[in-house]
């Protein structure tokens, strides 16, 4: 099974690629100015077909996809988590294969998992884990005088 084509929608929420690979020389040259995302399409594929989704995390697309040369379509959206404008943390990534979802993944940031998130909102759930997490300090009983 070959690559015939690679497509993104709202990459970077700017561009939308449509990149045909060239299937009877066997090469095919992406090129466009800089900022335009060849290097990130190339990341996006690479973390898909390694199982490293912190690559699809990393990027601002909408939909990633890989049309094969027997026809059937891995497609990959992105839910962004708050809906809001600023920085999205964490994603959920629908995998969906030939027009079928069959996996379902959400993607946390790092910082968050590691418990390094520096966020003070309420409603961040560092912040719970930080409430809930016991100290590691071992407590000793003060000596009295």
């Amino acid at each position: 099974m070959r690559v015939r084509r690679l497509f993104t929608e709202k990459i970077f929420n700017l561009f939308d690629h449509d990149i045909a690979m060239n299937m009877d020389d066997r090469i095919t040259i992406i090129h466009a100015p800089n900022g335009f995302g060849k290097t990130a399409v190339l990341l996006m594929t690479d973390g898909l077909f390694n199982s490293r989704y912190s690559a699809l995390r990393e990027v601002p697309f909408q939909r990633f996809g890989i049309e094969f040369d027997s026809g059937r379509t891995l497609l990959v959206t992105k839910d962004n988590q708050n809906g809001s404008r600023k920085r999205v943390t964490d994603h959920t990534l629908i995998f969906q294969y030939n027009g079928e979802k069959f996996e379902q993944r959400r993607i946390v940031n790092a910082k968050r998992r590691a418990g390094l998130c520096r966020s003070r909102s309420p409603s961040c759930p560092c912040a719970a884990s930080r409430r809930s997490r016991p100290s590691s300090r071992p407590r000793t009983p003060r000596a009295r005088h």
